[in-house]
Formats: C-alpha cells, sequence, structure tokens
C-alpha cells in the first residue's frame, strides 16, 4: 500500500488510499488514511532528522496544552508525525474538533505529516504507521510523545545529551521521571537515573534500537514494556533525565484514570 502527500490541505472527507512511491512496509495494510502536508514526500528527504510521533485520540483538551507547550520547545532538525483516529473511537463532535486542532497545528520551520486513520489499531499501531515512516524519510533518531504530554523548553538537547554518553549500547531514554513504584532506578546520577522500566510516554532512541527492539515490541497494550525486557536482554540501558523535561498531564486514558496515572517526580 502506498499513501500520498499533497501540497496544500486536502479535503478531509475523502478517504481511501492514493498511490505514490512511497511505501511503508506492511503498516498500512488493510487501512484507510488519509495525509495532510505542505509538500510531496521523498525518500531519505529529512536525512539525519530526529522524527517525533505524536498518537491522538480524542481528548482534545490535553492534546491542545501539548501542543502549545511542543510549539514553545526548541525543535531544530526535527519533523512531526501526527497519526489520529479519534473518528474510530469517539462521537462525530469530538472527532470534528480534534481534526480541526490537526489541522490548524503548525510550528514554524518544523515540517508536520497529519495522518487520519479510518481503522481502529490503537497506539501502537500507530507508532508502527508513525515510525516507518520516519524511517523511509531518513531520520535517524526516533521519538515517542504522549498527546497528553507537556515539555519544557529544551527538552530534546537534554536527552540527546544522555544519548551521546550511552549510544554505544542499545539505549532509550527518556524526559519522564515518573515517581512511580513500578518504574525503580538502579543507578542515580546527578543528571539522570538508570532505571529498571520505563513507560512510553516519551522515549528516545536510534534506528537500529528502533528496528530491533521497539518495532519488534509493538503489539499489545502492554508494548512499552516489551520494549524494556527487549532492551535488558541485550544488556542495554533505559535511561531518564533528572530533573524530568516531560510531565503527564492526563488524569484519563488508556492505562490512566482520574487520581491515578504517572506523574513526573520533579518536573
Amino acid at each position: 500500500f502506498f499513501f500520498q502527500a499533497e501540497d496544500g490541505i486536502r479535503d478531509y472527507k475523502v478517504t481511501g488510499v492514493q498511490t505514490c512511491a512511497l511505501p511503508i512496509y506492511n503498516t498500512f495494510k488493510h487501512q484507510k488514511v488519509i495525509t495532510i502536508f505542505h509538500k510531496k514526500l521523498s525518500k531519505n528527504m529529512y536525512r539525519g532528522r530526529i522524527g517525533i510521533v505524536i498518537p491522538t485520540f480524542g481528548r482534545p483538551e490535553f492534546v491542545k496544552k501539548s501542543f502549545d507547550t511542543l510549539a514553545k520547545a526548541d525543535l531544530k532538525n526535527t519533523v512531526i508525525i501526527i497519526v489520529d483516529e479519534t473518528a474510530t473511537k469517539h462521537f462525530a463532535n469530538i472527532s470534528e474538533q480534534m481534526k480541526n486542532l490537526i489541522l490548524n497545528y503548525k510550528i514554524p520551520d518544523v515540517p508536520i505529516v497529519k495522518i487520519f486513520k479510518q481503522k481502529h489499531g490503537n497506539m501502537y499501531d500507530s507508532f508502527k504507521i508513525g515510525f516507518d515512516l520516519l524511517e523511509y524519510l531518513g531520520c535517524s533518531l526516533f521519538m515517542t510523545l504522549d498527546s497528553d504530554a507537556i515539555v519544557k523548553k529544551g527538552f530534546i538537547q537534554k536527552l540527546l545529551e544522555l544519548y551521546q554518553i550511552y549510544k554505544k549500547v542499545p539505549i532509550v531514554v527518556t524526559g519522564f521521571l515518573t515517581n512511580s513504584i513500578l518504574h525503580p532506578a538502579i543507578k542515580e546520577y546527578k543528571n539522570h537515573k538508570i532505571k529498571s522500566s520505563i513507560g512510553g510516554i516519551n522515549m528516545l532512541f536510534d534506528k537500529n534500537t528502533y528496528l530491533n527492539h521497539v518495532r519488534p515490541s509493538l503489539y499489545g497494550l502492554d508494548w512499552d514494556w516489551k520494549v524494556c525486557d527487549s532492551i535488558h536482554k541485550k544488556n542495554g540501558l533505559l535511561v531518564a533525565t533528572r530533573p524530568s523535561v516531560v510531565y503527564h498531564i492526563g488524569s484519563y486514558g488508556q492505562n490512566s484514570f482520574v487520581g491515578i496515572y504517572d506523574k513526573s517526580e520533579d518536573f
């Protein structure tokens, strides 16, 4: 399957998959998606950039706050992919609100690819769609960011500093240092902690880690735990910035409920 990115904005009511020279492995098989983008995509056009995938599925009140802080962060040398499946889970009024929020979202000098799914596939499916596309576009580093997370200015640079220290081994870096007992620290340093596990709210990893550890784990609601297990089996590292540069504001979601959700301990 293929899809097409066009100049300008395409009518969102158009469904189906358009044909162009942009293979995305088997990710789009049996799916109907549309894409909104400012210019045509081509292989390796974003070589060496950091690619960020944000899966959205409603919750516009959180998404707007997340988008606002991301726009104020230093996003030099990045490309963003938003994969939305609100229409597969919510009533038309929420879907319309999310559609408008995403379509109107822009950051100067930062390309944003906007994909709308017409078939429900859950968050891990959205990540596969986004990261497979980023690999095709030539990105060298990949990042997950939940749509109910807010970030500090310069958060990417903090993650990159830790990545550079440990990049000789399989590594996943997060800017979200949670206070949850489910993710205890193994070692503590002044500016970071080595963790036994981290959640999927925010993860930074390179292409090899994506292909060998993250992508094979992108199935089931516990995909982030699978990533952690895979990294440990290869003597890799899970590293969290200290203090946190990412904060989780979502009080309801896939694994979040009012009063019961992961929070950063020092944002």
